[in-house]
C-alpha cells in the first residue's frame, strides 16, 4: 500500500492542483447509503436487543450503512453465543467428566471462538470510526488554513500562530484551541 491520495483542497491552496491529473467524480462509484439496516431472519430475542442497541449507537456515530444487516447481525449473534457459552462454563464448571476423564469444558472453545468472531466484527465499525474521526480531523485542519489564507489575502495579516511551512516542507499541524 502506497501513501494515500493529497486531498484536492489542499493540493488547491497550495497552489499544484491540476485538472488533468484528477479522477473524474463521475467515474467513482457512491459508496452505501447510510441508515438503518434491514434485520436478518433468525436472530434470538437477546440478539435482537443487542441489535437495537448498538444499531442506533453506530447510527449515530454515521458508520451503520443500509447494507450492514448481515455483518451486525452476526456480531449480534455471536455476542448472544458469547454470553449463553460463558453462563455455561461458569454453571458446569471449568473442567467436566467424560467417560471417567476429566476434560476442559467444550464450552469454554465455544466462548472464545464466538468472542473472537465479535472482536472481528467490532474490528470493521471501529475501522469505519478511526476514518471517519481522521476525515474530519483533516477537514478541520484545511477550513483553519482556509481561514487563515482569506485573512491574509484581506489584508488582516496572518495570525499570529500560523505557519506557512506546510506549503514548501513537512505539514506542521497546529493543536486547535
Amino acid at each position: 500500500m502506497g501513501r494515500p491520495r493529497k486531498p484536492k483542497r489542499l493540493k488547491e491552496l497550495q497552489g499544484t492542483f491540476r485538472a488533468d491529473r484528477e479522477p473524474d467524480p463521475a467515474s467513482i462509484p457512491p459508496g452505501p447509503a447510510p441508515g438503518w439496516p434491514r434485520q436478518p431472519r433468525g436472530l434470538t430475542p437477546e440478539a435482537k436487543k443487542i441489535w437495537t442497541d448498538l444499531g442506533s449507537k453506530y447510527l449515530v456515530l454515521r458508520v451503520l450503512y443500509e447494507t450492514d444487516g448481515e455483518l451486525l447481525g452476526n456480531l449480534c449473534s455471536a455476542q448472544v453465543l458469547a454470553m449463553k457459552a460463558t453462563r455455561g462454563y461458569q454453571k458446569q464448571g471449568l473442567t467436566v467428566s467424560n467417560y471417567g476423564q476429566k476434560t476442559v469444558n467444550p464450552l469454554i472453545k465455544v466462548a472464545n471462538a464466538a468472542r473472537a468472531q465479535v472482536q472481528t466484527h467490532l474490528a470493521e465499525f471501529n475501522r469505519r470510526i478511526a476514518a471517519l474521526e481522521k476525515s474530519e480531523g483533516l477537514e478541520r485542519t484545511l477550513r483553519k488554513l482556509e481561514e487563515e489564507r482569506r485573512k491574509k489575502e484581506a489584508g488582516g495579516g496572518a495570525a499570529p500562530d500560523a505557519d506557512e511551512s506546510f506549503l514548501f516542507g513537512r505539514p506542521r499541524l497546529v493543536a486547535p484551541k
